[in-house]
């Protein structure tokens, strides 16, 4: 209470980073206002596919992930714990609201990504600032994307690594841009 939405900037990291999109579908699916930006660190959006990444990092990166299709994949163990995959809920996790990636970003809030580039989500951000970019052609301010050389999944949880003072001067920057107080 008592700021204005355009002031305020939602963030989160990795799943926080879904519930961030998550929210800002929400909101605009009810009338809302809606947040002056968004700050995504190594955002989870796609619960449902896996890409190259997942198998190309799974080296350098300490998230463990397994395709849809497994009984152990992590979104089914959170979504629909002990349920076999059947297509409804195949489809239910394409929901803009449980899979953010499948959302509606035209006009969406200035984003800001940041990602390691050796995490084994990488291909799955790139389409997430793909999909909010071509979503707001002419725009150039719809998302910034960052992604850290050889720094895997949150990184930025490490706060004396050279990679995330940068990250952090840069997250500042962003918000001081894009929110007023």
């Amino acid at each position: 209470q008592g700021f204005a939405a355009q002031n305020i900037t939602v963030a989160g990291d990795s799943a926080g980073g879904t519930l961030a999109i998550a929210l800002t579908h929400l909101l605009r699916f009810i009338g809302s206002p809606v947040p002056g930006a968004l700050v995504l660190l190594s955002p989870w959006s796609n619960l449902v596919d896996t890409k190259p990444s997942v198998e190309a990092n799974k080296d350098y990166d300490f998230v463990v992930l397994r395709p849809l299709e497994s009984p152990i994949s992590n979104p089914r163990l959170l979504y629909k714990p002990g349920q076999r995959l059947t297509p409804e809920i195949h489809t239910e996790m394409r929901d803009p609201l449980v899979s953010p990636y499948f959302g509606d970003f035209k006009n969406f809030p200035p984003t800001l990504v940041q990602a390691g580039a050796k995490e084994v989500l990488i291909d799955d951000i790139e389409a997430l600032v793909k999909a909010i970019d071509e979503q707001n052609p002419g725009n150039p301010d719809s998302v910034v994307f960052e992604a850290a050389t050889d720094m895997y999944h949150v990184f930025q949880n490490f706060p004396d690594y050279p990679e995330s003072v940068k990250a952090y001067a840069s997250i500042g920057n962003f918000v001081s841009k894009w929110t007023t107080s």
